[in-house]
């Protein structure tokens, strides 16, 4: 990406002339966490790195991690009245680490999405877009909210030529994800040795498995996984 490419925060906010975005740009954090929060509850992954906390613990601890993100030029893209809602960071700005206290199974998954980004992007100054968090809201029954918080950014990706990334954390997911053109390029275990694979305690259980997928990367060095 040259610097004439380069864009400020506030470009994302205006949209260019003639265009109507699928998506509206918002700001209210606790909506998103909430949203989020709500649709991760099940969840098994985020049921281990939040020690199976109560609902109402699960969407506040996700609201501050939204507010924490959206202070540090993370974009939140919200369609259909908050059917679904993306968190994007662009590929002008690194991921900012959480500023609360990790521990256990959560601080060991960040630690390993950090070492995918320096694998594949930081360390060759690659710039990407990274999809920190996407959830459809649990109350909406509308079609397609979701796409029109990806599509746009993927598409966005494509005309620049640069990558996007996420961290893919179920089965599920991860099939929607490939329809989306991402690839498999990490397998991480979380909880290997320790639980099984619904993120139960169990002495030398397999672990849960997370995927770090990646849209539009064609490099030699790396391929994709065949999963």
């Amino acid at each position: 990406m040259t610097q004439e490419e380069t864009r400020s925060i506030e470009y994302y906010y205006k949209a260019p002339p003639g265009v109507n975005p699928q998506y509206t740009l918002s700001q209210d954090w606790r909506k998103a966490g909430e949203i989020i929060g709500t649709a991760f509850y099940p969840n098994k992954f985020n049921q281990l790195i939040t020690e199976h906390c109560s609902l109402e613990e699960n969407v506040k601890e996700y609201q501050e991690r939204v507010e924490h993100v959206m202070q540090n030029n993370t974009l939140c893209l919200q369609s259909d009245d908050y059917s679904a809602v993306a968190l994007w960071t662009p590929p002008e700005w690194r991921i900012v680490p959480y500023s609360i206290d990790l521990h256990g199974h959560f601080e060991f998954s960040e630690d390993e999405f950090k070492r995918c980004a320096e694998k594949f992007f930081v360390s060759y100054g690659i710039p990407y877009w990274h999809l920190t968090l996407v959830a459809k809201n649990v109350n909406s029954n509308t079609k397609g909210s979701v796409s029109k918080v990806m599509k746009p950014i993927l598409e966005d990706a494509k005309e620049r030529g640069i990558p996007a990334a996420l961290e893919c954390i179920d089965e599920r997911a991860r099939q929607i994800y490939e329809h989306y053109g991402f690839k498999t390029y990490e397998i991480i275990k979380i909880g290997e040795g320790s639980v099984n694979s619904l993120g139960e305690e169990q002495e030398g259980g397999e672990g849960l498995t997370l995927w770090y997928m990646i849209y539009n990367y064609d490099d030699k060095e790396h391929k994709p996984l065949d999963v």
